[in-house]
């Protein structure tokens, strides 16, 4: 019972695995020949060790398919505002090109996924995927990513745990920042451009000044007389 259960198991994953692979269908051909060939007729007299080991190959196989796409953990993501597109590592270490869904599950309320994102992977290939979130609330947030299937029921292929820190208030600060800065430039170019563009205004001159002005005009008119005679 135990080597019929576990083989199924093995198919029904297999088939699971069929709509990641967009090309190389006959690597499940393959899997699904081997997995019936291990429950025929011809296996029910054999010993429970000898189908362990047959049984082991089919095995292996259909695990080497899941984890040969992966999310890589990598370093802490940092989320430094209320919407962010959040960088995620997944490799394909498999040797054919597949077809996934990244979807994230923050444990958390202070960060939402916007929505899963579908990945085009080739071969043995490492690729950056940008997943939009939302930043809720300040903190530390433990993220569960995973890559799944295209079908609808989404059956999980790999999940990884990465660490998200949000830093909302450096978004308000910065703006607030800028806002200051450049409310100083503007006030700085409005005083340069009134001290440039400053008309300048004749002074004009009052009554006294015009008749002290005078009086010595005439006080030279008569010491030139004087000298004359």
């Amino acid at each position: 019972a135990n080597h019929i259960g576990d083989v199924s198991w093995s198919l029904a994953r297999a088939d699971a695995f069929a709509p990641v692979l967009t090309q190389n269908k006959s690597v499940l051909t393959e899997l699904n020949t081997q997995g019936l060939s291990l429950i025929s007729q011809a296996w029910r007299s054999v010993s429970r060790q000898t189908l362990q080991e047959a049984r082991r190959p089919l095995l292996k196989a259909v695990d080497d398919l899941y984890s040969g796409v992966r999310v890589i953990r990598g370093s802490r993501r940092n989320v430094l505002s209320a919407t962010a597109h959040l960088p995620i590592r997944v490799a394909n270490d498999l040797p054919y090109p597949v077809h996934l869904i990244l979807e994230l599950r923050p444990r958390s309320g202070a960060l939402v996924a916007v929505k899963p994102v579908r990945i085009n992977l080739a071969g043995n290939t490492q690729r950056t995927v940008t997943v939009p979130v939302k930043g809720i609330l300040n903190g530390a947030v433990d993220v569960e990513a995973r890559l799944t299937n295209t079908n609808e029921n989404g059956v999980i292929l790999n999940q990884t745990m990465i660490k998200v820190l949000i830093l909302r208030t450096w978004e308000s600060r910065g703006l607030s920042l800028v806002a200051v800065l450049l409310g100083l430039l503007f006030i700085v170019g409005l005083v340069r451009g009134v001290r440039r563009g400053r008309p300048q205004i004749p002074r004009v001159p009052d009554i006294d000044e015009l008749a002290e002005a005078e009086a010595e005009e005439a006080a030279r008119h008569a010491v030139r007389a004087a000298r004359r005679e």
